[in-house]
């Protein structure tokens, strides 16, 4: 396995012969869909019902698009052909590429449904009756009503203060920890759904799960170690995201083909 510093020496040579290429393809369906947003909002306005209706269109059918920004990068990698058609290579099994990613994402959100659950059904209203009290004490004429950032201190006093609170934070701390192992479990679904399309969604899963065995950790590591790029991003007003995603996106690549490289050598074993 190589070192992220080759990793990331790399990508960039990579990059350097045909940055504007790449960058061209990858820009190109993500700018088209912020330009059918941005002209629906001119034709439609304010209306928050077609604006949700078309957002909720927009999530179903974008999502295979996932898939082909992948298979771009992928072939790019090895040096092969790549074009703007390649972001549609994941509609071809459109409802297996659909309910793989649905489950993934399912499975890495349901551990923040019991937290959530108490917060919105033990925490807030003891908080509100909390409010209440309070009021009631001050009396109802004098009593000045509660405000956003009153109900907002109100919430977290209760929160750090009962032992439902306290449990609720530590459900809540437990379940980033495990939905983040969860999603890096589950990463390199979307590689495997690029290159093998064949597989059953269960297939897939269970791919993803057997070629991060022991390599969780160090991809949590590699993505951390871009936390400079992406503050540069941020310094320069998103200007440097130009050559920061393509840049993460091609490094992300060359460590899935590692990983790749190390499952298929085991096979062999």
């Amino acid at each position: 396995m190589k070192r992220f510093s080759e990793l990331k020496e790399e990508a960039k040579g990579l990059l350097k012969p045909k940055f504007w290429e790449y960058f061209g393809v990858i820009v190109s369906i993500p700018l088209a869909l912020y330009l059918i947003i941005l002209l629906e909002d001119i034709i439609f306005g304010d209306q928050e019902l077609i604006d949700s209706i078309l957002m909720l269109i927009i999530n179903i059918i974008t999502v295979p698009l996932a898939v082909g920004v992948i298979y771009i990068t992928v072939q790019f990698v090895r040096g092969n052909e790549f074009g703007i058609k390649q972001w549609f290579v994941g509609y071809k099994k459109f409802w297996r590429v659909f309910w793989t990613i649905g489950v993934k994402g399912f499975l890495i959100g349901v551990w923040y449904v019991l937290p959530m659950i108490m917060i919105m059904g033990v925490i807030i209203p003891q908080a509100e009756e909390a409010i209440g009290m309070g009021l009631f004490k001050q009396g109802l004429h004098n009593a000045v009503p509660p405000t956003y950032i009153s109900v907002f201190e109100s919430i977290i006093s209760t929160l750090f203060t009962s032992s439902i609170g306290l449990i609720t934070i530590a459900l809540f701390i437990a379940a980033i920890v495990i939905s983040t192992i969860v999603s890096l479990a589950y990463v390199m679904v979307e590689y495997i759904l690029a290159e093998k399309p064949e597989l059953t969604w269960k297939q897939v899963l269970r791919l993803s799960k057997t070629m991060m065995k022991g390599q969780k950790t160090r991809f949590l590591l590699f993505n951390l170690s871009f936390i400079g790029w992406i503050l540069l991003s941020g310094v320069t007003f998103g200007i440097a995201l130009i050559w920061v995603l393509p840049y993460i996106q091609v490094a992300q690549v060359l460590f899935y083909e590692g990983i790749n490289e190390r499952y298929e050598e085991m096979m062999k074993e």
